[in-house]
């Protein structure tokens, strides 16, 4: 199983989109399993992740087979890099995958001259706001909300998620 550990990072491609849906429903499992998010599963939908795709923000990180095993999507909003959907495969989960994720992201930023990189997620979950502080992310007070990443929280919760656990991060450019 030595593939599981060895990971390339690459754009994801067309043909790949159902199985970045298919992470995103198995990834589902180990977040409500945490207590993060309630209900039945749902993923990304098809023409969302063709979008990043067709705006290079769309990434997978790939086993020695080139199959994808995580995959992160994001879109350019003004100055921010918001990072819509970081997914990885329950199996490979703590293997390094998340964090070179995260690492593209940053420096896709940085790469397009933006300001900050922007999430929104579960403040409680271990592999969700604390992953993210841990690799240099923010929680955003109130004030510091622009109105994508309010608008973001507010639809959230709108759809079920609590919103005592819910918060926005940054990744400032140093």
């Amino acid at each position: 199983m030595d593939d599981l550990v060895s990971f390339s990072i690459r754009p994801a491609r067309r043909d790949e989109i159902e199985a970045l849906r298919q992470i995103e429903l198995d990834a589902f499992f180990a977040l409500r399993d945490a207590g993060g998010i309630p209900g039945e599963p749902s993923a990304t939908s098809a023409d969302s992740l063709f979008v990043m795709l067709e705006n290079g923000l769309l990434v997978v990180a790939a086993n020695s087979e080139d199959r994808p095993l995580g995959f992160l999507g994001a879109t350019q909003i003004g100055d921010e890099l918001y990072i819509n959907e970081i997914d990885v495969l329950r199996a490979v989960q703590g293997k390094g995958l998340g964090k070179a994720l995260i690492v593209w992201a940053i420096e896709e930023m940085e790469r397009r001259r933006l300001r900050r990189a922007t999430l929104t997620t579960d403040r409680l979950v271990p592999f969700n706001a604390p992953f993210y502080a841990r690799k240099g992310f923010r929680v955003l007070a109130d004030d510091e909300l622009s109105s994508h990443l309010r608008q973001t929280l507010d639809h959230q919760i709108k759809c079920g998620l609590d919103p005592a656990r819910r918060v926005a991060m940054a990744w400032d450019k140093h």
